[in-house]
């Protein structure tokens, strides 16, 4: 938007708290992309509980005269502005629009340009864009290629990084720069992202039960890092996806030293997390679940926390395969929104156990596939 503007009638509730002086205190918080709130406050010698406004401009006014005398000088909003919600209600920024002036489109996005090379395919937002390259290419436009004689042996992933070097990616229970040793894995230690990006995981059959019901034990360790509790992926089940807001899945990770379960049912996004992990204990044990729109989550000896899914959906449609400790895809995009880690896990998973009806028998699924990144 260029200096433009466009209105929408709307009653806003103002909530007014007591206060001693038997006055109201009447509060405004603004937060920017999750960051610290920003509050202001103004006593008030009149309750008021419900005010008609009038309409509301997005990126800018028609007129000064527009603007209350105590706004001071402001200045039309230059750029995009792709979503608008107001309270629980999002709105169509151009559908919805009362009237408007100097309005353009915003620009194409880079895929129109094509720049993803030897069949890549672009994908894109307003913001970012990234291409899914074929096999036997990588890098950021597809442009490299090293694996055309694939030295990577029994089934190993051959990434090409340059035009003469590659990075093997071994299957589950092999090793090595090529993946030619075999290793017996009892207890899975996950590495996290390497230095190329890539992610270490083991993945179980799909559940497709789990629609209504699903809990979930483990047991975990955390590599003796600060990276290994800052934002890290722990399980994964869900729709690929492109970030669409209605995108099912369910998640389970480690953010700033606290547990975190997240769910979404096609409805919203519902989140739960835990207290604080308790350095001193060495060994975590984490019990999750669902029941239709209803989550929880208990860590450890803390208090079990309690969740629910906003919106009219209950059922869970995921049928992709269960993915623990980081994800196939090492691109973050191609996950659903709200179930993005910035690291795979670092550290120790075992004990795993998870049931799909309440009065189920608990299963441990033992037909798993992985991979490990390793250089050639």
């Amino acid at each position: 938007m260029n200096e433009g503007f466009k209105d929408i009638d709307l009653v806003a509730d103002v909530y007014a708290l007591p206060s001693r002086d038997n006055d109201r205190l009447c509060i405004i918080e603004i937060a920017v992309a999750n960051g610290t709130t920003n509050r202001q406050q103004k006593y008030m010698d009149q309750p008021v509980s419900e005010v008609l406004f009038g309409p509301t401009f997005l990126g800018g006014v028609p007129s000064l005269s527009e603007l209350h005398h105590n706004t001071g000088n402001v200045s039309g909003f230059i750029g995009c502005i792709h979503e608008l919600q107001m309270g629980s209600k999002e709105l169509y920024v151009v559908g919805e629009a009362i009237r408007g002036q100097n309005i353009q489109n915003c620009h194409g996005t880079v895929c129109q340009h094509q720049p993803c090379r030897n069949g890549g395919t672009c994908i894109s937002d307003a913001e970012t864009w990234f291409c899914v390259c074929p096999s036997l290419y990588s890098g950021k436009l597809c442009q490299f290629t090293a694996c055309e004689q694939n030295p990577c042996a029994l089934g190993a992933t051959c990434v090409p990084q340059t035009r003469l070097e590659a990075v093997c990616l071994c299957p589950y229970g092999r090793q090595g720069l090529l993946c030619d040793e075999a290793v017996n894995i009892t207890r899975p230690r996950f590495s996290g992202l390497d230095e190329f990006g890539y992610s270490s995981y083991v993945a179980y059959p799909s559940i497709p039960s789990m629609g209504h019901f699903y809990e979930f034990h483990l047991k975990l360790t955390f590599a003796n890092n600060a990276s290994a509790l800052r934002n890290n992926l722990i399980l994964f089940s869900g729709q690929k996806g492109q970030g669409i807001s209605g995108d099912d899945f369910l998640a389970l990770g480690v953010r700033n030293g606290r547990i975190v379960h997240k769910y979404n049912l096609g409805s919203g996004l519902a989140t739960i997390i835990s207290e604080r992990l308790n350095p001193r204990i060495n060994i975590h044990t984490v019990h999750f679940g669902r029941n239709l729109k209803n989550g929880w989550l208990k860590v450890d000896g803390q208090k079990r926390r309690m969740g629910t899914s906003p919106g009219p959906l209950v059922g869970l449609n995921t049928f992709s395969q269960l993915y623990v400790g980081g994800y196939e895809e090492y691109t973050p995009e191609l996950l659903p929104a709200g179930s993005r880690f910035q690291n795979s896990f670092q550290g120790c998973i075992f004990d795993l156990l998870f049931r799909m009806r309440r009065d189920g028998k608990v299963s441990s699924s033992r037909r798993v596939r992985g991979q490990a990144s390793v250089r050639t």
